[in-house]
């Protein structure tokens, strides 16, 4: 008898371990993707609700990374804003959700040296309301934006 229940016993875990388990979701995250842009840093507004991810071209990079106040014709950064939405998966945390705006800085070649362009692309509305939208103030929040250091 003991042998018949320690058998059942042990096909029954036989028989549960050979179900299967769907695979593992990824948190619904958006990510920006353009192949010739890397990221630079991150900024995070809690009390506003919208997280910024700085990136650019291998020229914007360098100059983060150098902290240099002269930038060079070629030069493009890119400020992407999200709306930050509660991560499904993990309490408490927060992660990418709808894409706000993407601020685009590109540093051209002029005549008297460089130029410097400034758009935006606005997707959700007021998000730049919250900041004051002089352009002149928000290329210098980008080009002060110091690189991060990555391990």
């Amino acid at each position: 008898m003991k042998i018949q229940i320690l058998t059942l016993f042990v096909l029954c875990i036989l028989m549960a371990a050979c179900s299967n388990s769907p695979k593992p979701v990824l948190a619904p995250e958006k990510i920006f993707e353009d192949p010739d842009m890397h990221v630079i840093t991150s900024v995070f507004n809690k009390k506003s609700g919208i997280t910024s991810t700085l990136y650019g071209n291998k020229p914007a990079l360098e100059a983060a990374r150098n902290e240099s106040e002269n930038h060079v014709a070629g030069e493009i950064f890119r400020l992407v804003t999200w709306e930050l939405q509660p991560n499904p998966y993990w309490f408490g945390g927060n992660i990418n959700g709808e894409e706000k705006c993407v601020e685009t800085v590109k540093v051209l070649p002029a005549e008297n040296g460089i130029r410097v362009d400034y758009e935006v692309e606005n997707n959700g509305g007021d998000v730049l309301k919250r900041y004051d939208p002089d352009k002149q103030e928000r290329i210098n929040f980008i080009f002060d934006q110091k690189a991060a250091v990555f391990p």
